[in-house]
């Protein structure tokens, strides 16, 4: 693609499709269950998966300054996926979340992020951005499975 992929994870959620899809897509969720992610807020009244929608979040940079960025859903199609993408200029990070029934109860969730940055400027931030979203990510796959599963 288009994108430098940072990294991807999986993880499979003993809840079914709806109820995991709800509960990732309201991103005012996200710092329960993402590492680095201290806090986010809904910027406007509409759906949670109504692409548009956006979201400030406060985030730890790599190196541990806090900074604010403005994310918004781009893509959401209901149980299935969505996509959001933030406003961050040095990354300009891009979220992908897709969800599939392993059975009634039990759901596959794999998240990926990217960069849509051109140029240099990213390829020497990528090594050090992809070291840490592996490590955030995995974390934050087992935080959402408990999250979710204690909500069932």
């Amino acid at each position: 693609s288009m994108h430098h992929e940072i990294a991807q994870q999986s993880v499979t959620i003993d809840a079914p499709i709806a109820q995991v899809f709800s509960m990732t897509v309201n991103l005012e969720h996200f710092a329960a269950w993402f590492p680095g992610v201290v806090e986010v807020r809904a910027l406007d009244d509409g759906p949670v998966d109504q692409p548009g929608k956006r979201y400030m979040e406060l985030l730890r940079r790599p190196g541990g300054q806090p900074m604010q960025v403005v994310i918004q859903l781009v893509e959401a199609e209901r149980p299935r996926q969505f996509c959001t993408e933030g406003d961050w200029p040095a990354v300009q990070p891009r979220m992908e979340m897709r969800f599939a029934p392993v059975d009634a109860s039990r759901t596959q969730v794999h998240w990926r992020m990217c960069s849509r940055r051109r140029g240099l400027g990213i390829r020497l931030w990528l090594p050090l951005l992809r070291w840490v979203m592996r490590r955030r990510s995995r974390q934050a796959m087992r935080r959402l499975k408990t999250l979710v599963e204690d909500a069932v």
